[in-house]
């Protein structure tokens, strides 16, 4: 946008050259960052050659305008404006938008090498390159993610629709991938693209104010309002900073640094943790990969084992994990292009003698590995174990109650933010029977699900009948905080649900005192 704007103020053939080239320089470049600035080269580039048409006509009309008043013969040289839009002129600026995309020759000669430990895409073929050059597997035309995929038009209904919806609530020791956690947080996956049209406002503004104080000074005969135009500007920019300044420093933050760190560290050695979602498959795959933590584990990503192309180039630096096969599917066979498939459950059976987790979340599309294995709490991620293990819930919370050093306050961060999501998941993790108590009645400020799942926990102890808990007690306080829970979560659609079990339980709670009197 800048370079438009000091295209349309060149005075001379020579400067408009200059910043031709070294605008289609930068549309290339800038192609290699984000696709959707293609929104913007399929407008500028066509202006800036109607320009230069334009000024190449005009630089005709006057040549002839000169030639007519004069009478004698004169030798006359091509102006460079005739030029600026000759075959050779467009060659060349062809050439300096392909300079441009150069970035994208790393992307053949690093898949070529293989070296990489984790890769996105095949690009050792022209089809593989234009596969990722057009982003189909994420989807060409996608400005976000989903599991079925998402138009333009439904990421505009989910903004919508959850815009003012909180997070879903969690029912008891069931945890939910930051995915699911937030349809919200869809939405808010698409407002990185809104920073390039900010761009284009500021852009306009910039020259805007000079003109406007331009076109006053005319209208008024004066010249000064210049310092006008600069004291302007200036505060403008000194409240920008005031008011944003909190918010995009960012020097003190290391909430998904720790969040990362603790999840790693809650593993056993030598495990293998299979990973969905942006948020742990980043933040682990960075502390792993690039600080060098814990390179005993092994990070499996749940998506991408999907694709046919990630064992085939990932695989081998993965040694200590077996892999039944060349891709994961559902379901097990020989596809036409001769790679064997594989299912989840095949995978843990192969790889048995490793503890094997997943964070956060397991693929719903596979439901094989519960054929023989069940998923146990394992703080914000989950460990798959054998269905032939008797779970003992009491030894459990001992091994994992102290699993996190997590001191971050619940709900201080932006909802939308993806700290706000680390936090909410540390939080959620502290789910465990024995624990709410002590929770909901030593934290100021918690998730108020856990009022819920509090009560919850109560009223099962009380049916199984274990642990010498006083009845009494425990119908009050299933009471207590199934009604905290009614006057907090007003949204919740299972609320007038809860408000039916509330006076069944008074009941009970009316009757038991009763028996207890006669």
């Amino acid at each position: 946008m800048a370079l438009t704007v000091h295209f349309e103020e060149a005075a001379t053939a020579q400067e408009r050259s200059k910043v031709s080239k070294i605008g289609a320089f930068c549309c290339g470049l800038s192609l290699c960052n984000q696709h959707t600035i293609v929104l913007y080269v399929l407008c500028i580039v066509p202006w800036i050659l109607f320009q230069l048409l334009k000024e190449k006509q005009s630089n005709r009309v006057m040549w002839r305008m000169n030639l007519t008043k004069i009478n004698t013969v004169i030798r006359v040289t091509p102006c460079a404006l005739t030029q600026e839009l000759s075959l050779g002129a467009l060659w060349k600026l062809g050439l300096y938008f392909s300079a441009g995309l150069l970035p994208y020759t790393y992307l053949p000669v690093s898949s070529y090498l293989n070296q990489a430990r984790w890769t996105w895409g095949d690009q050792t073929t022209l089809l593989g390159f234009l596969t990722h050059f057009l982003r189909e597997e994420y989807g060409t035309f996608s400005l976000a993610k989903s599991e079925v995929g998402s138009s333009m038009s439904e990421i505009l209904l989910v903004k919508l629709r959850f815009s003012n919806d909180k997070y879903e609530d969690r029912t008891l020791l069931q945890h939910s991938s930051p995915c699911s956690l937030g349809k919200y947080m869809f939405s808010k996956k698409v407002e990185r693209f809104w920073m390039q049209s900010n761009a284009v406002v500021a852009v306009l503004a910039g020259v805007g104010l000079p003109a406007l104080v331009s076109e006053s000074n005319r209208v008024l005969n004066t010249s000064g309002l210049q310092c006008l135009e600069w004291l302007s500007a200036t505060l403008f920019v000194i409240y920008q900073i005031y008011s944003n300044y909190r918010i995009c420093d960012q020097s003190t933050n290391y909430v998904i640094d720790k969040f990362a760190k603790n999840l790693l560290a809650s593993v056993p050695h030598d495990a293998i943790i299979l990973l969905r979602g942006d948020l742990p498959g980043n933040s682990l795959r960075y502390m792993h990969y690039c600080e060098g933590l814990r390179p005993d584990i092994s990070l499996v990503d749940q998506e991408m084992m999907t694709y046919e192309w990630y064992l085939p180039k990932v695989a081998k630096h993965l040694p200590g994990v077996k892999f039944p096969g060349n891709q994961w599917n559902p379901v097990e066979g020989i596809l036409p292009s001769g790679m064997v498939t594989f299912n989840l459950y095949r995978f843990l059976e192969i790889n048995k003698q490793k503890e094997t987790f997943v964070c956060i979340g397991i693929h719903e599309g596979d439901p094989t590995w519960k054929k023989n294995y069940s998923l146990w709490p394992w703080g914000s991620c989950d460990k798959l174990v054998s269905s032939e293990i008797v779970f003992n819930p009491e030894e459990w919370i001992k091994l994992t109650r102290n699993m996190y050093n997590w001191t971050e306050e619940y709900g201080r961060f932006d909802p939308s933010s993806w700290e706000s999501v680390a936090n909410e998941e540390m939080w959620q993790a502290r789910e465990h029977f024995v624990l709410y108590k002590e929770i909901v009645y030593l934290q100021k400020e918690h998730p108020v699900n856990w009022h819920k799942n509090y009560a919850i926990a109560c009223e099962r102890m009380l049916r199984l009948r274990e642990g010498g808990a006083d009845p009494e007690v425990l119908l009050s306080e299933t009471i207590r905080h199934f009604r905290l829970y009614t006057q907090k979560a007003r949204n919740d659609p299972q609320l007038a649900d809860v408000s039916v079990a509330l006076k069944h339980l008074r009941k009970e709670l009316q009757s038991l005192r009763n028996r207890r009197n006669v």
